[in-house]
C-alpha cells in the first residue's frame, strides 16, 4: 500500500468516526430537550390558558338597540347573549 492509499483509509475512517460521534451528540441534545421537557413543561400554558378563560367569560355578544318612538323619546334595550 502506498502512503495516499494508506492515508485515504485514514481520512476514511477518521469521517466515519465524526459522523458517529456526529449522530451520538444529537442523540444526546434530543434526549435532553425532551428530559427538560417533561420536567418544565411549556412554560406559556398557563398563561394561554389564563387568557383563554378570561377571553371566554367575557366573550359574550353585546346588543344595542336604539330606537326613535313617535313622540321623540329615546328607548334603549340592552341584550346580553353568550
Amino acid at each position: 500500500m502506498s502512503d495516499i492509499d494508506e492515508l485515504l483509509c485514514q481520512e476514511k475512517i477518521a469521517k466515519e468516526e465524526l459522523d458517529h460521534a456526529h449522530h451520538f451528540q444529537y442523540l444526546f441534545w434530543k434526549e435532553r430537550a425532551k428530559m427538560l421537557w417533561f420536567k418544565d413543561g411549556d412554560q406559556n400554558t398557563v398563561f394561554f390558558h389564563v387568557v383563554v378563560k378570561r377571553r371566554n367569560n367575557s366573550s359574550g355578544t353585546h346588543r344595542l338597540w336604539i330606537t326613535l318612538q313617535e313622540n321623540n323619546n329615546l328607548v334603549t334595550e340592552f341584550s346580553d347573549r353568550k
